[in-house]
């Protein structure tokens, strides 16, 4: 399963213009031990399980600008500026970007463990790999998801950031040594039963190119994709970068984007499509 998204680029005449702006941006930092490892929207949960995701609170550390702007858009991005897609997902589920307030946290009933878990706040995202031509970034596209809650009150008007990083080196997936199930030990958390659930992955680093902030999430609850469906569920919507935020991407290079609210709030949530 992955995230539904799209990747801009500038018209070829707004290229020449900002020729000169990636020789100038800011060198990519080493990512500080809160900078979250991804590789794929597919294996959040294992990554967040193996404890590296990290909390929101490490990102907006980061040096940050405001030049962006967030529309929900009628239909999918399409034509040649659109370089990189990808619209599989999987209907159900309600896998989302949270931030709630420290001590408002709603529980779940783990069956197996026979205990109530907290919901931990998550941030999500995606790699993706430059072709042989690099190009200037413009726009990230995502689709809310389909499930029961695609759109939560607390994400309306709320605060967004988009994060830029370079990826390097190859994924492994550690597998805890737990391929069958039962028996084995199994990470104690959500599903313990499943034996991926403790897996994680090494071998990459991440180091930041840009932090991109500003932006409001604009109002969902009025629209549906499945009419029989959740407000909010099924949308569009485009993370645009104005100005020096517009990232130049190097060719033959692997980049990841993350999506995340900046300050917490109650029902702060938003589904992805993945």
């Amino acid at each position: 399963m992955s995230n539904i998204f799209h990747l801009r680029r500038l018209q070829p005449r707004a290229l020449l213009g900002a020729a000169g702006r990636w020789a100038s941006q800011p060198k990519a930092q080493k990512p500080s031990p809160g900078t979250p490892k991804l590789r794929r929207l597919a294996w959040r949960r294992h990554l967040a399980a193996a404890g590296l995701l990290a909390g929101l609170a490490g990102l907006v550390a980061l040096p940050a600008s405001a030049a962006m702007t967030i529309t929900r858009l009628t239909n999918a991005p399409a034509g040649p500026q659109v370089l990189i897609s990808h619209t599989n997902y999987d209907a159900g589920g309600n896998t989302s970007i949270r931030h709630y307030p420290r001590l408002e946290r709603d529980l779940k009933y783990d069956t197996v463990l026979n205990r109530y878990y907290y919901n931990r706040d998550r941030d999500l995202g995606q790699t993706f790999r430059v072709g042989g031509q690099g190009f200037t970034l413009e726009a990230v596209t995502i689709r809310t998801g389909f499930g029961t809650l695609p759109f939560r009150p607390g994400a309306i008007g709320a605060e967004m950031y988009l994060q830029i990083l370079a990826v390097s080196g190859t994924p492994v997936i550690n597998n805890h040594g737990t391929t069958t199930s039962p028996p084995g030990t199994r990470w104690q958390t959500f599903n313990p039963a499943n034996p991926i659930t403790d897996d994680y992955m090494t071998g990459e680093s991440y180091a930041n190119v840009r932090v991109v902030r500003g932006a409001f999430m604009p109002d969902l609850t009025a629209y549906r994709s499945d009419t029989n469906g959740a407000p909010g569920n099924g949308q569009f919507v485009r993370f645009a970068l104005t100005g020096d935020d517009q990232v130049r991407l190097a060719p033959n290079t692997t980049y990841a984007f993350l999506i995340g609210f900046v300050e917490p709030a109650a029902e702060r949530a938003l589904t992805f499509a993945n």
